[in-house]
Formats: C-alpha cells, sequence, structure tokens
C-alpha cells in the first residue's frame, strides 16, 4: 500500500508535462488492461479458499459471480472516476496510467500467487512438469 501511494505521490508531482494526446492513448490502454488483469486475478482465485468475506461462497471459497462483478465493477469504476477527473484536468492522464499500470502489476502478481497456491494443492510444481530436479528422469 505504501508504494502504492509514493507512485501516486510521485506521480503527481511529474504531471505538469503536456503530452496529453499520447498520455490519453496510454489511458485508455492502461485502463483496459487493468481491468483485463482484475479479471485474470478473479479467473485464477476460482476453487480456492477465500478471505474476502466480499468474494466467497457458503462454503469458504471464492464465488466466482461475486468475484468477477465485484472485480470487474471496481476496474471499470476506477476507470470511470479516472474519466472524470482527467476531463477537468488533462495534466492528471500520467499519473492515472500509472496508477493503472501499479495496480496492473498488482492484479497480476495475484493471479501468479494463486496459480502457484493451486497447483501445490494439486501437486503440481513448474519443475516437476520440466522435469527438473529431484526423483527419477
Amino acid at each position: 500500500m505504501r508504494v502504492l501511494l509514493a507512485v501516486v505521490v510521485a506521480s503527481t508531482v511529474c504531471a505538469g508535462e503536456s503530452q496529453r494526446p499520447r498520455w490519453k492513448k496510454t489511458w485508455v490502454v492502461s485502463a483496459a488492461v487493468m481491468t483485463a488483469a482484475s479479471l485474470l486475478d478473479a479467473h485464477s482465485s476460482r476453487g480456492l479458499p477465500e478471505a474476502n468475506p466480499f468474494l466467497r461462497n457458503g462454503q469458504g471459497q471464492f464465488s466466482a459471480t461475486k468475484g468477477y462483478a465485484l472485480k470487474s465493477g471496481a476496474s471499470l469504476g476506477m476507470a470511470f472516476l479516472q474519466a472524470l477527473v482527467v476531463r477537468k484536468r488533462p495534466e492528471l492522464y500520467k499519473p492515472c496510467v500509472m496508477l493503472n499500470f501499479t495496480a496492473t502489476g498488482a492484479f497480476a502478481a495475484a493471479a501468479w500467487r494463486n496459480r502457484a497456491v493451486a497447483d501445490r494443492r494439486d501437486g503440481l510444481s513448474y519443475r516437476n512438469l520440466l522435469g527438473v530436479g529431484g526423483g527419477g528422469q
């Protein structure tokens, strides 16, 4: 959370640059990529235990219906709010791009972790799949 806050503060300081057309296009791409990464995170959580009470079902596992709705709604809501902000203050395109790509990284890291948890649960590992390491070959 501190890293995200530092990125937002640092990017706001650098927001004075006036390359709006390029940053506007980059912002559109960053919002789409952020939403896709959020949905990838939701997809990678399917069937796993979920700690967040808003995203779990009665059995304590990730609820795909709630998860997809909340995660995509949050990403699209954030993009919509950014659209309202940059409409009035176009110099904030660049900080919004940085925020979106930071969120994308967080969602991608969560998806990577979810897959690692699922693979361990299923007895899989990349080393076993590649035939590297202990055991016979």
